[in-house]
């Protein structure tokens, strides 16, 4: 089927394309669920998108293998622990292990995935196998780093050797799973986070030493703000939102901690250096801002090395916590759903537009409805394991949501407000952002350059009525319920801007909330889901001792639950980024071939090249994301 706009199509085939989506429309419908501001799609849709799955495609293979690595990793891990607890034989654990591996690839791969009919329950059979049989409690952890034995099949990585140095805790804000909440703090608050409505919040234990540990004795925040030095990370959406009553960890049935984290640029680091930890604040600016806190300045004093790793893992929860309900399920999988609906529902089958994002979004509304039956429930993942249970998650997704607009989705915008700017003279070290922008600028030319072949001028933009009528949808308050989106397009400026941040979301920023997971997430002390004690009503005076650190993180149960997690969100890529180009139309596939090349040529050696020269420096981390080859079409894991 040729690529063509509708108006300069016939009128046989302007009729062909209404009836074609009469009958989509009809097929994919708009759903809502309980607690989301944003709607998904209706079961009929969700069943037609996994039955064009079961066509020459991998998607569901894949995902079932990857569910039998993680249940077999679990079990070797049980298994294991069991065989040291019993001392079983060795032969007996090794048969243990090689029937339950059997058994489990005999139960997940049906060999019923070339037929339609199973489509739907192919979807509910993976649904089992990722809510799964969870690990018993009988494992015991004896210290931090036991955490490790965990990974039987997987590779251990590397971060349960670093997380405990406080370098490499802060090149977490800008290369690890979340590098969306760090801001630059400034006077006035145009951009970045405002000094007045900070300083209010903060303990008075931190003071201007908090910077001249690290700036010198002339410093003070003033000078480190005007000199562009003073970082934060602060967790203040979490104090909106209760945490189940039935929630994992000890915050349950509370407003949950919102940490704030100070950092400072130094001259002698390019990333930043971690300065203070308030591990709670005010649900509204009282003046009661007397939380436990604690300084980089006094972190190596006799009997504060526990202390401030306790305070570092209140922030990681803080961290993770925020990152899996807004930047990862809402902001990119939740959030493009109505993007995909309309495409099916308002752009015809050989609308280029159509046949572009179909690419990006291909398998998004099948993995969504498993996120609704795997994640989003009383008995889901998120309630298992998050520190606010499911109705912690859905208040974070509904307040981050109040204030969103479709411009959220640009990315240079966002590393602006946060006062973050391109030229590095604030912050030289910043993976995320610098290997954001080659991606974002490639995405940039690729996508003028493809809508370019099929419209001329502003005034094809405006009169291909399919591409109004989906603007239209998406703007809605009735269906897409996106704000800020216009419901006219009125230039092919304004609508290249629509499609790079679609397939920005869709890809790149998909890859850089999700796939982190496995590196940093996996290993729990380094980002438990849940704290599971309070800290000590005197936490600057009471010694924390090793075994308050434990008593912190989650058991074995939640371990299990959260690895188990990790590696179903972030252990599978169905492809990679541009690589569809042999499926498109002869022109429209040398254009994306063209920028495929581009990104996996020069694109990937520079980025390669800048890893390199990041792991020559102790405490900086490599960031391999938003390498092209790392990064799929579309969210579609």
């Amino acid at each position: 089927m040729k690529p063509s706009l509708p108006q300069k199509d016939g009128l046989e085939e302007r009729i062909e394309r209404a009836a074609v989506l009469a009958l989509q429309q009809r097929v994919y419908g708009y759903k809502a669920i309980e607690g989301l501001p944003m709607p998904l799609a209706s079961n009929e849709g969700v069943i037609e998108e996994a039955a064009s799955l079961l066509y020459g495609s991998h998607w569901f293979k894949g995902q079932i293998e990857n569910q039998l690595s993680i249940f077999v990793n679990l079990k070797i891990w049980e298994l294991l622990s069991q065989f040291q607890a019993d001392k079983t034989s060795i032969d007996e654990y090794i048969q243990q292990t090689a029937e339950i591996a059997n058994a489990a690839r005999g139960t997940m791969l049906t060999g019923k995935i070339n037929q339609k009919d199973d489509a739907h329950s192919l979807i509910s059979s993976l649904a089992d196998h990722i809510r799964g049989t969870d690990v018993t409690d009988s494992q015991e952890f004896a210290n931090l780093a036991s955490y490790s034995k965990a990974f039987t099949l997987y590779e251990t990585p590397n971060i349960t050797g670093l997380w405990q140095d406080d370098k490499t805790f802060a090149s977490q804000r800008l290369a690890g799973l979340n590098p969306m909440a760090i801001r630059r703090v400034t006077i006035h608050g145009k951009v970045g986070t405002s000094w007045d409505s900070l300083k209010p919040k903060l303990s008075p234990v931190i003071t201007d030493v908090t910077v001249q540990y690290f700036l010198g004795p002339q410093s003070s925040f003033a000078r480190a703000i005007e000199e562009c030095r003073l970082f934060v990370c602060d967790y203040v959406a979490l104090k909106q939102a209760k945490a189940a009553d039935d929630a994992p960890g000890a915050q349950k049935g509370q407003f949950l901690m919102g940490p704030i984290a100070l950092y400072v640029r130094t001259d002698d680091f390019p990333g930043l250096q971690l300065a203070a930890i308030q591990i709670d604040q005010s649900r509204n600016v009282d003046g009661n801002n007397d939380y436990p806190a604690m300084m980089a300045a006094d972190a190596t004093k006799a009997g504060n090395a526990n202390r401030w790793i306790m305070a570092k893992m209140f922030v990681q929860a803080a961290d993770l916590n925020f990152n899996q309900a807004v930047n990862h399920l809402g902001e990119t999988h939740l959030i493009e759903e109505a993007f995909a609906l309309a495409t099916r529902r308002q752009l015809a089958p050989q609308h280029p537009v159509n046949i572009l994002l179909s690419h990006h979004f291909r398998a998004l509304l099948v993995i969504n409805k498993l996120g609704e039956l795997t994640l989003l429930n009383k008995e889901g993942l998120v309630q298992k394991i998050l520190e606010g249970g499911l109705k912690g998650a859905l208040t974070l997704i509904q307040d981050a949501y109040d204030t969103w607009t479709f411009e959220s989705l640009d990315f240079p915008c966002r590393i602006l407000a946060r006062g973050l700017d391109f030229n590095s003279s604030s912050l030289k070290y910043f993976p995320y952002r610098d290997d954001g922008e080659l991606i974002w600028n490639t995405l940039h030319d690729y996508v003028n350059e493809y809508l370019g072949l099929y419209y001329k001028s502003d005034q094809d933009v405006q009169e291909d009525y399919e591409l109004q009528a989906w603007a239209k949808e998406i703007a809605s308050g009735d269906y897409g319920h996106i704000k800020g989106f216009n419901s006219q397009i009125k230039s092919l400026k304004e609508f290249c801007t629509i499609v790079q941040r679609l397939i920005w979301t869709a890809g790149p920023q998909h890859a850089a909330v999700n796939f982190p997971q496995i590196d940093y997430a996996a290993f729990i002390p380094n980002l438990p889901g849940a704290t599971y004690a309070p800290p000590p009503a005197n936490f600057t005076t009471v010694p924390v001792e090793a075994g308050d650190l434990l008593a912190l993180l989650p058991p074995a149960v939640q371990t299990g639950i959260q690895m188990k997690t990790t590696y179903a969100l972030a252990g599978f890529q169905f492809d990679k980024l541009l690589d569809y180009y042999s499926s498109l139309d002869c022109e429209p596939g040398n254009v994306c071939k063209k920028f495929f090349d581009e990104l996996n040529g020069r694109v990937a050696e520079t980025i390669r090249k800048r890893n390199k020269d990041r792991e020559a420096t102790q405490g900086l981390l490599p960031y391999r994301f938003l390498l092209p080859a790392n990064i799929p079409n579309s969210t579609s894991v």
